[in-house]
């Protein structure tokens, strides 16, 4: 009885082997990338082919050392017995922090992580209380009944937890786009971009995340004469209060409101964007330098830097940024900095020489990359849609273009960054003689605090004495048409010619996909976009798609 009884240890730990393995290479990956779904090049065909290897080594290498360890100690089996109540015990500790106290955790936007700020007191207070109540409640069930009927009781919690596990997996099966095929979802990468056209270039510079007002301080104090030549419209509003949903608001004019798949609505939004099909058939050399997007079509085949072949990335490098993103969502609050996480990195493990250097978006790159560098000058019309951090955060730069340790600067010093990049960006075009003959647009995809982005148009030949500042009530969803007829060679002045300067109900759509939310409406119904009290909840909701 006593060898069956030991035998039945063995199985137990033989099962959690396969429990270990099965989260952290088949159950977090498929968690992960249904939750982000249209943030990565990949598809969970790559996750398949990449993560059943490091499944089977580390079920076989787990089974392995249990399997040795049992035979070690068959004539002491309680050192056996308590070796699984400490690895169950150590599971239950990290399966609470992954599951449960995941709404603690920050979003990964490339900030830098405090895990010792004020923000999460709260999670080491719980990790602490829990791993105590974890390590009492062993303590007494070992002296109450044995350690070996404390261990099949450990055992019983890891199958309640496993069962939890795969209910929450097949769940997750059924989530929208997650099987969809990303062979032609293209990724950025910097060909093309130190290049300005001698003949005609349409240059938009995208600052993420940057309030108009604020801006514009920056150009009014140190950068007029640069902005002399466009048109500020102080009173546009943007969509969205995301990146993704405002992508294709931007190029396409339309609303993204959770009816289908965010895949298939970006990418149907983006093959029918009017701006592409101009500049296509006026034969713009295009150019589209953003990796925060969506748009599984070979029609984004028409932009020379962007590429679908990324058939040859490091598999190491991958499994590497995987395991980074478990550690950050299993481990204690106290040891969470050892996953030295601040964003998803996928993107860093591409490493086809073919296609070039993969885009990367930080202002200090674009500086060191291309304004800073003379650049180089070729015949053929240019189009380049740039898409920098701007003001996003962290905020690791002050309006000098200085660096700021540990992102402890401020908004408003991003924001100058923002506009110190912007102004160097617009005597690039000068110096270079192209300045007449090109369509200049600065802005953002959206605001931060307000629903109001910074947008200034130069269009070509565009000459002011001061610079121009517009009323009229532009929203995202007009802009498609009026880079149409920038491309056209219409000016600042004279797109946006059906829109009022008063009067204009606009729409903005608080958007929360990363939570899987509902997107927000809200309603200006004719007031000024950067008046707050002139926006309010229409009480509309839309739904995550099931």
């Amino acid at each position: 009885m006593a060898k069956k009884t030991e035998i039945k240890h063995l199985v137990a730990t033989l099962i959690f082997s396969v429990v270990v393995a099965f989260l952290l290479f088949i159950y977090e990956p498929i968690i992960m990338y249904a939750g982000n779904i249209n943030e990565f090049w990949f598809d969970i065909e790559t996750l398949r082919v990449i993560m059943l290897l490091p499944f089977f080594v580390t079920a076989i290498a787990l089974g392995i050392f249990y399997v040795l360890f049992f035979f070690a100690t068959r004539r002491k089996p309680k050192i056996f017995y308590f070796l699984e109540i400490i690895s169950f015990s150590i599971f239950i500790y990290l399966y609470i922090h992954g599951n449960f106290l995941t709404s603690m955790l920050p979003t990964l936007y490339g900030d830098i992580i405090n895990w010792w700020g004020k923000d999460f007191i709260v999670g080491h207070i719980i990790s602490a209380v829990l791993l105590i109540a974890i390590i009492v409640a062993a303590i007494f069930s070992i002296k109450r009944f044995s350690v070996g009927k404390t261990a099949r009781y450990s055992f019983y919690t890891i199958i309640i937890f496993s069962i939890m596990m795969f209910t929450s997996f097949v769940t997750t099966l059924t989530t929208p786009d997650l099987f969809i095929d990303k062979t032609t979802q293209p990724i950025a990468t910097i060909k093309n971009l130190n290049k300005i056209s001698s003949k005609k270039n349409f240059y938009i510079l995208l600052v993420d995340c940057t309030d108009s007002k604020e801006f514009n301080d920056f150009v009014t104090e140190k950068y007029e004469d640069d902005f002399k030549d466009f048109t500020y419209f102080k009173d546009a509003a943007s969509g969205y209060s995301s990146t993704r949903d405002s992508i294709p608001l931007i190029f396409s004019g339309q609303f993204y409101k959770n009816e289908i798949g965010f895949n298939e609505f970006s990418t149907k939004a983006l093959d029918n964007s009017k701006t592409f099909a101009k500049l296509e058939s006026d034969g713009y050399d295009m150019n589209f330098y953003n990796n925060d997007f969506v748009w599984n079509s070979r029609k984004s085949m028409v932009f020379s830097n962007l590429s679908s072949d990324i058939s040859n990335y490091n598999k190491k490098g991958f499994i590497k940024q995987e395991i980074k993103y478990t550690l950050y969502k299993y481990l204690p609050f106290a040891f969470k900095s050892f996953s030295k996480i601040e964003s998803m990195d996928f993107s860093s493990v591409i490493i086809n020489k073919d296609i070039g250097d993969i885009y990367e978006w930080e202002n200090m790159y674009y500086y060191d990359n291309v304004l800073s560098k003379k650049p180089e000058m070729v015949d053929e019309k240019l189009f380049q849609y740039v898409h920098l951090e701007g003001s996003h955060s962290p905020y690791d730069m002050d309006e000098n273009l200085n660096e700021i340790p540990g992102g402890a600067g401020t908004y408003i010093q991003k924001i100058g960054a923002s506009a110190k990049i912007a102004s160097l960006a617009i005597e690039r075009y000068k110096e270079s003689g192209a300045y007449n003959d090109s369509v200049i647009v600065i802005m953002a995809d959206h605001g931060w605090y307000e629903h109001v982005p910074v947008l200034y148009i130069k269009g070509v030949g565009e000459e002011h004495s001061k610079m121009k500042i517009s009323d009229k009530q532009v929203s995202w969803a007009d802009l498609d048409e009026a880079f149409t007829e920038l491309v056209n060679g219409e000016t600042s002045e004279q797109i946006f010619s059906n829109v009022p300067t008063d009067g204009r109900v606009r729409y903005f759509y608080a958007d929360y996909y990363y939570d899987k939310g509902p997107i927000l409406e809200s309603i200006n119904r004719g007031g000024k976009s950067y008046d707050s009290t002139a926006w309010e909840l229409t009480g509309v909701e839309y739904p995550y798609p099931d």
